[in-house]
């Protein structure tokens, strides 16, 4: 296209003016460009969810650890000193982990309910193996099931 040679900018202020002598060709930004820009933008929306998520976590963390030490305290004594064995705190630890990861209330009661019943058994009974196999599927089922 050939406009002339006079052309006249007039009224523009604070902005830069580009003028060209030719063809001006504009493709858009490459493939590899656009995924650049789409790898940012998903993990800038991840972290955002990440955040949420993790505050969600500490409040169910909070609401399952209230549960939990009230329901504990009402335990004899001689069922506390079972929370110094590594087994027991680990199925503390699945209880935490599998309420938070639902926060599901009726759950929650469900994972609380079998952690006691696992202070009141011995260690590689029968009945303990039972308990930690229920505290391992109740999670993968849905309240009526239960």
């Amino acid at each position: 296209m050939n406009f002339g040679n006079d052309q006249k900018i007039e009224s523009v202020n604070q902005s830069t003016i580009v003028q060209a002598k030719g063809d001006i060709n504009f493709n858009g930004i490459t493939a590899e460009t656009a995924m650049e820009i789409c790898k940012y933008v998903v993990k800038a929306e991840l972290a955002v969810y990440t955040q949420d998520a993790r505050v969600e976590a500490e409040k169910r963390l909070s609401d399952i650890s209230e549960k939990t030490i009230d329901r504990i305290t009402s335990l004899k004594e001689d069922l506390l000193h079972r929370f110094k064995e590594p087994a027991i705190q680990m199925a503390l630890n699945e209880t935490f982990k599998n309420y938070i990861a639902s926060g599901n209330e009726e759950l929650g009661e469900n994972l609380i309910d079998l952690l006691i019943e696992r202070l009141n058994v011995q260690e590689r009974t029968t009945e303990q193996s039972i308990i930690d196999e229920a505290r391992n599927i109740i999670p993968k089922l849905s309240s009526n099931t239960v």
